[in-house]
Parts: structure tokens; C-alpha cells; sequence
């Protein structure tokens, strides 16, 4: 692996290499990897893989090779002025084969792409064949827990499931079992339509049922209520309704 580095000619002639650092290099700035005077907080951020400049902060920009750039990739020998300082970039970050010249290899014809993996078709057949008893009982038993367990993963659920399945595609009963869980999905909004009616309508006789047999409970409190009443005045104060309806009856009556 080759060193890439920078030749430093700061504002008063002074020069200096530096060996950039592998990843990124940091010049200027408060904590900079190369320290440059005052540049205010700017950085330039020097990268290796691929060779890459980027400036970093609201000031002056630099210029490569006479041009201002913000970000842009480095070759040996780019020329960064920056801040009355030039920096020339050289070396390379890593290392870079000759070009040979190979005889042309034949091309082999396209293969017919793979179609995609449905996810949602993968976590359906592996709860089918949970449902219909095909799945592997111990990969079944595992996912059970880990639902009741509120550690259910549906893709990785779906892997394992039909990693340890032996049913082959287009098996009969899935197929089966797929189509009438197709129709009843297909009915579905309408089967939802009719029995929400439904529901509606013996909800509200519910509520009305309940409403008249509320008001009758009430009565027949009130009712026992005051015939306890009547019996605790008639045994106490020796007084009775009957003899209080008769008189009101004779003033009603003009006797």
C-alpha cells in the first residue's frame, strides 16, 4: 500500500510534507490534523478512499489547480490554494495496478433474471403451513413462543419456517388452502358491509332491550320501597292508606 501526502508552502514560504493520516486528514481548524493559521473554524477534510477534498465551513473556499470547489475528487499533483497556503497533493492512498491490455473475453449470454422473493408471499406460505401441520414442529413450537413471548420477527419467522420445509412449490394442499383464503379476501369488503349492518341493527335492539329492562328494575325498587314505607307506618303510627283513600273518596264523592 503506497502513503499519499501533501506539500505544504505556507503564507511566509515555509515548507513542510505531511503524511496524510488513512481515512481522512483534517487541515485546519481548531483541532486540525494539520495545523494552518487562522482559518476561522473552515476545515478542509482530505480523504483516501477514493482521494477526495472537502471543504467544510462558511468562508473562503479553496481553489485546485486555479479552480474554487467545495468538494471535489484529488489526483497527484492537484495544487490546493487555500488561505495564502498551497498545498500540493501526491502519492497515492493506495495502490494502483498498470493497465494491461487483455485479450476480449466472450461475453456468455444473459441469464434470465431471478424473479424477487415476495416477502409477503414468504410470510403467508410459512403461516400456511403452520396452519395445515407441514411446518417443522420444533421451528413451529420456536415462533409460537416467541409470540407469546411479544418477540415475534415475521421475516426471520418466514426464513426459518421455510428453510426447515420439505413442501415442495405448487404443493396441492397449499394451493388448496390458498384459494379459499384468496375468495374470502376477495368477499371480504362485502361480507364487512352486510354483517356491520347487521351488527348495527342487533346492537341497537341490544341497547333497547337493556334500556326497558333498566327502567323495569327501578320501578320494582321504588315500588318494594314504598310498600316497605306503608308497612313500617302502619305498624308505627297505626295509620293506613286505605283508611286516607276512603276519606279523600267521600270528599271527592260530596258525602
Amino acid at each position: 500500500m503506497a502513503q499519499a501526502w501533501i506539500d505544504i508552502t505556507d503564507a511566509n514560504g515555509t515548507r513542510h510534507r505531511h503524511s496524510l493520516r488513512e481515512g481522512l486528514t483534517t487541515v485546519g481548524g481548531r483541532r486540525g490534523d494539520v495545523a494552518l493559521g487562522d482559518t476561522d473554524g473552515d476545515q478542509l477534510h482530505i480523504w483516501d478512499r477514493p482521494p477526495k477534498l472537502l471543504f467544510i465551513g462558511s468562508g473562503e473556499a479553496p481553489r485546485v489547480n486555479g479552480v474554487s470547489v467545495e468538494e471535489r475528487e484529488l489526483r497527484a499533483g492537484d495544487l490546493i490554494e487555500w488561505r495564502g497556503a498551497k498545498l500540493q497533493f501526491d502519492g497515492l492512498a493506495y495502490a494502483q495496478l498498470e493497465e494491461v491490455e487483455l485479450p476480449p473475453t466472450p461475453t456468455p449470454p444473459p441469464a434470465a433474471p431471478a424473479a424477487p422473493a415476495d416477502p409477503a408471499w414468504n410470510r403467508l406460505r410459512a403461516g400456511l403451513l403452520v396452519e395445515l401441520g407441514l411446518a417443522e414442529p420444533a421451528a413451529a413450537k420456536r415462533w409460537q413462543d416467541a409470540i407469546l413471548r411479544s418477540e415475534f420477527e415475521p421475516e426471520s419467522c418466514a426464513r426459518d419456517l421455510l428453510a426447515n420445509s420439505a413442501v415442495p412449490a405448487g404443493d396441492p394442499r397449499i394451493l388448496e388452502r390458498a384459494t379459499r383464503l384468496q375468495r374470502d379476501l376477495i368477499m371480504s369488503p362485502v361480507q364487512q358491509g352486510v354483517r356491520g349492518s347487521v351488527r348495527r341493527v342487533q346492537r341497537s335492539a341490544s341497547n333497547w332491550f337493556a334500556a326497558i329492562v333498566t327502567q323495569i328494575l327501578v320501578l320494582a325498587v321504588f315500588v318494594l320501597l314504598f310498600g316497605v314505607a306503608l308497612f313500617v307506618v302502619r305498624v308505627r303510627w297505626e295509620w293506613s292508606i286505605d283508611a286516607y283513600l276512603d276519606r279523600l273518596a267521600a270528599t271527592i264523592r260530596g258525602e
